[in-house]
């Protein structure tokens, strides 16, 4: 027996090997460790007795907490022992233990690997002795090590080294058989013959099929698994993923059939997932979250959770997957794992980021709007042609020489009246009050286009923007008692004043194995955060610094010639400065959530375990909105107070009953869950006037009160459910759910829903007939489901018709009805067909997944016009079918694999059809309708036709309609007057009909390298900003417009572009139409990653396990036809004029463990 000091031999990056004993070898294999001193100090005291090698192992373990790493093939059919130790170290036991064993261990950065001594044994020679060496790699030639060589039905056998070389002495009977094996690869057998020299390259085995996934109520391989999931790795997403503040944004672009929609770029701002298309027009489109098996409430705040502290997620997609969850799970559902404990030496990970923001797309603000210039020579084109106007002079209303005599006069006409009309300050208005508007010389009207007045505000108002991150965590343990637990801080700061957000996170994770058969765990998170936002709660034009930005004029200074702040900067004498307003102003909310999670799992028999989970969310938050006094929004009432807090709790208790067992081929598991939950929603809101000075901006000191208000609302679900799996020699697979959910939303009649699915696989290349074929094709996996999901209410009391208490009569409270329940309301249910083949190519250098779904969603929960009679105008119905289809597939490839580069692509596409199967009448929302046989938002505007060449007027298709009001009759009349005899059509829809993303991954030496493409190719955007900034002169004098505005426009007979610019716009050009819709197919560089992990022959002697170096990036580019609008809209194709931009942040981090 030796022992030995290693030293690394080679260099070179290894491919993830299968196991933990080689995982730890290459993490462990550069940093040299002395034995001796380092074993000394461990002392134990065995007394075993006919035990085998590895019981003294464990032993020794948990008496020192040593870390051990072996291979257990190597330690088979040593036999039994005795060991007797009274206080000696741990290298004297370790020499006893392993002495004439062929078996030798050394110390990397303090694990003690144990392995085979690979030298040849010294035996007499003879003549049937024969020795044998070579090397074992992989098919790429990786070497392996670790890898058992095997006389095969012997116990002769040896490790590989390192190096992947073995050399192995044997005695040869002339039926030798060599058998390599290792944890991951196929076993290879192979006759030596009279060889002295083989080397052998072992196959891997299909990884994907044996990935383990969370799934609802449990856990389950990816090959036993008749459903459709998606299981992601929360540090490989989180490492990519740039700007992935909250789990679901990491999301975007990895997984087919996940839409993520743009919620804009303010810190800590929440986006929208939606999971295989629309469920529901009126009810939430977001997926159930599930975080350590405890569902979420549907209004929880996803930025409550660090995703550094993810293990795993999981996307369950159709109904064999989601309906053990029932009524919350018809838009799918996500499953979030958090880190936990684990056995060995604490483990310490610290990482820190620090970020820098801007616009992401060019001009979605910074440039958007006209300078002074522009400005003014759009108010000249406006004013002159209204003065045209005015005179019945432009083209279209007479003679063209008409219109020409009088384009000098409409040109001085204009410049007399710029101030007036268009607001535009003279260069010399020293802005005083003094400056005569009303008897500019001729001179002095030419300075108005000769020196105009420039002011950016922009540059006054916006900031670049940036990010701090810091993460802290541990991790380790022993046998019995494990731990994960970590602190995280988060600060961004938006390229406005006033747009902050901060959160502070902490979890702790503590199991505990009590006994062989009873565990204890308990997972506590907290967290607090603060955000600011001017974007929602305040007035268009006051507190949103994007609205704001376009009420200023610019030829207006940002600052008086005495230093002192523009009071009236904008369009209109009520338009404040906003750098006042972000600094006396505050709008900002406050969260504390604690989530304790606490798990019993009761081992009652080697098949049979119950687990016990119990959950309490507390969450509490405070939103204030104050308005200083002196302030221009905050005068009017000498300051303002308006103030909402709310506390919410959400406990749930879920019981888990599992039974697995095998008997002979047949494979059964069966799952049996009770579940309750009960959440109460407290809320309170006041608002008071009249405060004393701006450090007292509290209710308490508002001595005029303004409302007060509030209510609080309980909801209570308990449920029933049971699934059962069965196997047939791991080739066909059934299963079968049920759940029975009540809600406390509905009335006693209406309160129980069953949900149910049934689904099916196939493993074809374990056939008999498939052997030809195994060559190339590893995998190949049918599989098909059908099962149902339920919706309830997002409203608790929709069945009710509720009463309040607003107002008095004689003095005394007086009711009244504030809704009009509906007694009969019940579940919004969907029933879902899926079919799916996987399949794995080319020894798994190709993987893939191509699915089909058609889901079938009824009785919608709706509202519905009631007769005029009933005092209500409408009520809560279920009314209406949705029917959504889709085609998902997913391609992973390894393209390139070799010792020290390699290159992975991932790419998924999805293709969604969402269509209204059944409405009793067309139900018209804004810009949208809801009818029969159509699209889901499907646009219903007015169609525009262009301009006019020759007199620049907006033309519209009349677009007459039959008697059904439905079909058109007349599709090419045109007309010039959209409010009179111009019908609404169904042109387009919002959502696209592709989308996805592109994945690719490259790693040389300690380099590492990712980026990620996201496209939507077939929808359209209603592009408001367009509508509210290109108004044809109907805005001048009230607000900015488009730089483009201008140069875009008709100008005389002939040209083409946009409609004629005249001041008020009395054509009506500007008329909500098609005008306004856009394609929003794009291409977008979302992410990209680069990094540097240090070899840890340089660290080590730091101390540290691993040191990594990082810069990565979000929003880099976005290729679409214009520079001025981010086309990542939600599924409605909504585009929100004044919502916060997007923004391209590079973050340069480190990342250490030690």
């Amino acid at each position: 027996m030796e022992k030995t000091t290693t030293k690394k031999k080679r260099s070179g990056i290894f491919r993830p090997l299968r196991g933990t004993y080689v995982l730890l070898l290459f993490i462990f294999a550069s940093v040299p460790a002395q034995a001796g001193s380092f074993l000394q100090g461990h002392l134990v005291n065995l007394n075993m007795s006919n035990v085998g090698i590895k019981s003294v192992i464990e032993e020794i373990k948990k008496q020192t907490n040593l870390s051990f790493v072996y291979n257990e093939l190597d330690i088979q059919g040593i036999g039994l022992l005795n060991m007797k130790a009274e206080n000696e170290t741990v290298e004297k036991v370790l020499d006893q233990l392993l002495k004439d064993k062929q078996l030798c261990y050394e110390i990397i950065d303090n694990v003690i690997i144990i392995r085979r001594d690979n030298r040849p044994v010294a035996v007499t020679p003879q003549d049937n002795k024969k020795t044998i060496k070579g090397n074992v790699t992989d098919e790429n030639n990786v070497p392996l090590p670790g890898v058992a060589v095997r006389v095969k039905g012997t116990t002769v056998g040896v490790a590989t080294d390192v190096e992947g070389n073995y050399t192995l002495v044997y005695e040869d009977n002339g039926h030798i058989v060599l058998e390599f094996s290792f944890v991951g690869m196929k076993v290879h057998e192979e006759k030596p013959g009279n060889r002295s020299a083989l080397n052998v390259k072992l196959q891997t085995i299909s990884t994907d099929l044996e990935e383990v996934m969370v799934v609802a109520y449990g856990m389950t391989k990816k090959e036993a698994f008749t459903g459709s999931a998606v299981s992601i790795n929360g540090n490989q997403v989180m490492k990519e993923a740039a700007g992935a503040v909250s789990p679901e944004k990491a999301l975007k672009g990895y997984v087919a059939g996940v839409r993520i929609s743009r919620g804009g770029g303010q810190p800590g701002e929440t986006v929208g997932l939606q999971i295989r298309g629309i469920g529901s027009i009126s009810e939430s489109t977001n997926p159930l979250y599930v975080v350590d098996g405890i569902p979420l409430s549907e209004d929880f705040d996803l930025n409550n959770l660090n995703p550094n502290d993810i293990e795993q997620m999981t996307v369950l997609k159709d109904a064999a997957a989601t309906s053990l969850y029932g009524s919350r799970a018809s838009a799918g559902v996500i499953i979030i794992t958090t880190k936990k404990g684990q056995e060995g030496k604490t483990r310490f990970e610290v990482t820190y980021e620090r970020g820098f923001s801007s616009e992401a797309i060019k001009r979605q603000l910074k440039g958007y709007y006209m300078n002074g210039s522009e400005y003014t020579q759009y108010a000249m084109e406006g004013i002159k042609n209204y003065y045209l106007y005015s005179q019945n002079a432009l083209p279209g209303m007479a003679e063209e020489d008409r219109y020409l005599a009088l384009q000098n006069d409409a040109r001085v006409y204009a410049l007399q009246h710029l101030h007036e009309y268009a607001k535009i300050v003279h260069p010399d208005d020293p802005l005083d009050g003094t400056f005569d508007y009303e008897n500019l010389t001729a001179a002095q009207l030419e300075k108005y286009l000769t020196s105009p007045r420039n002011y950016d505000w922009y540059k006054a108002m916006f900031k670049k923007g940036s990010e701090d991150k810091i993460n802290f965590s541990a991790r380790g343990g022993t046998q019995k008692t494990n731990f994960y637990t970590s602190l995280g801080y988060l600060r961004q700061s938006g390229i406005t004043e006033g747009s902050d957000f901060k959160r502070f996170t902490a979890r702790l994770a503590l199991n505990n194995k009590v006994a062989q058969w009873l565990n204890f765990s308990v997972n506590q998170a907290i967290a607090y955060t603060e955000q600011e936002s001017k974007l929602d709660s305040q007035g268009a034009t006051v507190g949103n610094p994007i609205s704001n930005l376009r009420a200023m004029n610019p030829t207006q200074p940002i600052y008086l010639p005495n230093g002192q702040l523009n009071q009236t900067p904008g369009f209109n004498s009520t338009d404040p400065n906003f750098l006042e307003t972000i600094s006396l102003d505050r709008d900002r909310t406050k969260w504390f959530s604690s989530t304790t999670n606490l798990s019993v799992t009761v081992n009652i028999t080697s098949w049979l375990k119950f687990i016990t989970t119990n959950a309490a969310d507390i969450r509490y938050s405070r939103y204030l909105q104050t308005w200083d006094p002196t302030s221009n929004q905050g005068a009017t009432n000498h300051g303002e107070v308006n103030e909402t807090r709310t506390f919410y709790t959400n406990i749930v208790s879920s019981n888990v009953l599992s039974l697995t067992h095998s008997l002979g081929l047949h494979n059964v598991s069966a799952t049996g869950v009770y579940e309750a939950k009960r959440q109460t929603y407290d809320f309170l809101d006041a608002s008071g006037y009249n405060l004393p000075i701006g450090r007292l901006l509290y209710m308490s000191n508002a001595s005029l009160p303004n409302s007060v208000g509030g209510y609080d609302n309980s909801d209570r679900l308990i449920s029933w459910a049971a699934k059962l799996d069965y196997n047939y020699d791991n080739k066909y697979y059934l299963s079968g759910s049920w759940r029975r959910d009540g809600t406390s939303r509905f009335l006693a009649s209406n309160r129980w829903g069953d949900f149910w699915s049934v689904s099916a696989a196939w493993n074809v290349t374990r056939e008999s007939f498939m052997e030809s074929a195994q060559s190339w094709l590893d995998n190949l996996r049918l599989k098909l489901s059908y099962g149902t999901n339920g919706t309830q209410p997002g409203n608790y009391y929709r069945s009710l018709s509720l009463f309040s208490i607003n107002n008095t009569y004689m003095s005394q409270p007086a009711y009244q009805v504030s809704s009009y329940g509906n007694p009969h309301l019940t579940w919004e249910s969907s029933y879902t067909w899926n079919a799916g083949i996987d399949f794995s190519l080319f020894k798994n250098r190709l993987r893939g997944t191509v699915e089909y779904y058609n889901k079938h969603t009824v009785d919608l929960i709706n509202n519905a016009s009631t007769p005029y009679t009933s005092g209500w105008s409408s009520m809560t119905v279920n009314e209406g079918e949705l029917r959504n289809t889709g085609l998902e597939i997913t391609l992973d490839s390894r393209n390139f694999i070799r010792d020290d580069f390699s290159w992975e692509t991932n790419f998924n596409i999805s293709y969604m059809r969402a269509k209204v199967e059944k409405m009793k009448k067309d139900k018209e929302s804004g810009n949208y309708i809801y009818r029969q046989g159509e699209h889901l938002y499907s646009f219903y505007l007015r169609e525009y036709a262009g301009i006019d060449a020759q007199t620049g007027r907006s033309q519209w298709y009349k677009n007459t309609k039959g008697e059904d009001g439905k079909t058109v009759i007349d599709p090419t009349s045109i007309s010039q007057d959209p409010s009179s005899d111009v019908e609404k059509v169904i042109v387009k829809k919002g959502y696209p009909d592709w989308f996805g993303g592109l994945t690719n991954r490259f790693t040389y030496k300690g380099f590492d390298l990712s980026f990620l493409l996201t496209f939507t190719i077939g929808g359209t955007l209603f592009d408001s900003q367009y509508t509210a900034t290109v108004r044809d002169g109907a805005s001048l004098g009230s607000a900015n417009v488009r730089f483009d505005a201008y140069k875009n426009a008709w100008k005389k007979p002939g040209d083409k572009g946009t409609p004629i610019i005249i001041y008020t716009d009395p054509f009506k050009s500007n008329y909500t139409s098609t005008r306004s819709l856009r394609s929003s197919n794009h291409l977008k560089i979302k992410n990209i990653s680069l990094g540097y992990t240090f070899p840890k022959r340089w660290i080590g002697r730091l101390g540290l396990s691993e040191l990594r170096l990082y810069v990565n990036g979000n929003d880099i580019y976005t290729f679409y036809g214009v520079d001025y609008v981010n086309p990542e809209v939600n599924n409605s194709g909504s585009y929100n004029s004044y919502s916060y931009p997007s923004l391209r942040t590079w973050r340069f981090g480190i990342d250490i463990k030690f």
